[in-house]
């Protein structure tokens, strides 16, 4: 929009002048008003247009998404009662011994989740079977919540057997702390052999190291516990900072701490340190000489050096004075007479 300087130099070359002038530029100034009035209200009807098609497409988008979800849980709750309605015989493995015929186990709703995954694992290799149909079989034999959990899986990971039991322990809150806790505070229990024992304790073990993915090899497992005991050294808060981050390298564990300590001024202080006296000769800290509190007897000793002051004798202190009534009451009349009569 043009200034007013401008209007009046147009009007000037247009030949206006008083009012005539004044009123040029009056209305050169409503025309500009109006113009920019109504390229404001085009653009913002064409930004409420945009805004409409755009929610109009994420509705319809939203809608398919609704109408995909649906149609794939129809989907696995059919193939769910097909799998209920299923012939026992489809679930009987037959062994190459034609004397046995066992079965793949199935699981009952409240059993412990990691001991039917690792008898059906064992099962299964006794069987022979190919691994790559372990989660086929598994998706079989679950009952209970272990069926919901399966049910809420994409077909990605009900098809992949380490996934599908990875998130069936998941689902059943079975995570690495957890089985860190049930490792470290595993005991033999009763009328248990210590072969039973140390079996549990390496399949406990193994859970724990599968659960946080770390390789079984000699380095990947030593900084695991290295991992392991320097977290329980760590005060707790720091201890919950870093296990909210989920750190698995021992250098990105290190790095948080020293940020978090650094900080929060949280190291620890010298007054939790044993103090040393460095020794005279200047020998290392670990040669130096602990401090150490004056004896009982010394400070008794330099008490008894100044004299008492109740008395002003030497030899005793105030509190073992003999000479204070308090420590050594005078017998009565009727004592002392008791006592004579009875010496006598």
């Amino acid at each position: 929009m043009p200034t007013i300087a401008e209007l009046r130099a147009e009007a000037v070359q247009l030949g206006l002048e008083g009012e005539a002038l004044t009123e040029f530029i009056y209305k050169q100034q409503s025309f500009y008003r109006d113009e920019r009035a109504a390229e404001r209200a085009a653009h913002n009807a064409e930004l409420l247009a945009v805004r409409e098609r755009e929610q109009l497409a994420a509705e319809r988008e939203k809608e398919r998404e609704q109408l995909a979800a649906e149609l794939e849980r129809e989907r696995r709750d059919h193939e769910i009662r097909m799998l209920e309605l299923r012939s026992p015989r489809d679930s009987e493995v037959q062994l190459s011994d034609a004397a046995a015929k066992p079965k793949l186990p199935m699981y009952r709703d409240g059993e412990d989740i990691t001991s039917y995954i690792i008898r059906f694992e064992r099962i299964a290799e006794l069987l022979q079977l190919n691994r790559s149909s372990y989660a086929v079989r598994l998706g079989t034999l679950l009952t209970g919540k272990a069926v919901q959990i399966y049910a809420a899986l994409s077909p990605d990971v009900t098809g992949d057997y380490d996934s599908l039991k990875k998130a069936l322990l998941s689902g059943f809150n079975k995570t690495h702390e957890t089985y860190r806790e049930e490792f470290r505070a595993a005991r033999i229990g009763w009328n248990e052999t210590y072969l039973q024992f140390a079996t549990q304790l390496g399949r406990k073990l193994d859970y724990w190291l599968e659960s946080r993915d770390v390789p079984k090899d000699y380095a990947s497992v030593r900084e695991f516990f290295i991992i392991d005991q320097f977290l329980s050294s760590l005060p707790p808060p720091l201890r919950l900072f870093i296990k909210e981050k989920d750190c698995k390298q021992l250098s990105e564990i290190v790095t948080l701490a020293d940020n978090w300590s650094a900080a929060h001024k949280a190291y620890p202080k010298d007054s939790h340190m044993p103090k040393y006296q460095p020794d005279v000769k200047g020998n290392s800290p670990s040669r130096a000489t602990a401090i150490q509190k004056p004896t009982r007897n010394l400070d008794n000793r330099q008490e008894m050096s100044k004299g008492c002051f109740s008395c002003g004798d030497s030899g005793h202190v105030k509190r073992n004075c003999p000479k204070n009534p308090l420590l050594f009451p005078k017998p009565s009349p009727t004592r002392a007479i008791s006592e004579a009569v009875h010496r006598a």
